[in-house]
C-alpha cells in the first residue's frame, strides 16, 4: 500500500527555496541570502503577530501574495522595495513545488 503524498511543510519549502532556488540556481551572494533570510523572518513574524498564531505549516495558506503585499504595506517605501525583491518569487516557487509533489 502506498501512502498518499502530502504537501511539503513550510519549513521544507523555505529550505528548498534558499538552497536550490537562491544558492544553486541563481548563485546569489551570501549577503543576498542573509537579506532574504531576514526578510522572511520579518514576514513570518508579521503573519504571527497579525493572526496571533504561528504561521500555518501549509504554504498554500501562509506567505501568499496577499500576505506579502500586506507585509510590504507596513514598511517604509525604501524598505518595502528592498524587501519586495526577497518575497517576489516565493509564491510562484511554493506553488510550483507543491504541484510537483
Amino acid at each position: 500500500m502506498t501512502r498518499p503524498s502530502s504537501a511539503p511543510s513550510l519549513g521544507a519549502l523555505l529550505q528548498e527555496y534558499f538552497c536550490q532556488r537562491l544558492i544553486a540556481q541563481r548563485d546569489v551572494s551570501p549577503d543576498t541570502v542573509a537579506s532574504y533570510r531576514d526578510t522572511f523572518r520579518l514576514l513570518l513574524g508579521y503573519v504571527q503577530n497579525t493572526t496571533a498564531n504561528h504561521p500555518q505549516p501549509s504554504p498554500s495558506k501562509t506567505l501568499t501574495p496577499p500576505w506579502c503585499s500586506r507585509f510590504s504595506s507596513t514598511l517604509s517605501a525604501t524598505e518595502a522595495t528592498h524587501r519586495a525583491h526577497a518575497t517576489h518569487g516565493w509564491p510562484q516557487f511554493a506553488h510550483f513545488c507543491t504541484l510537483q509533489r
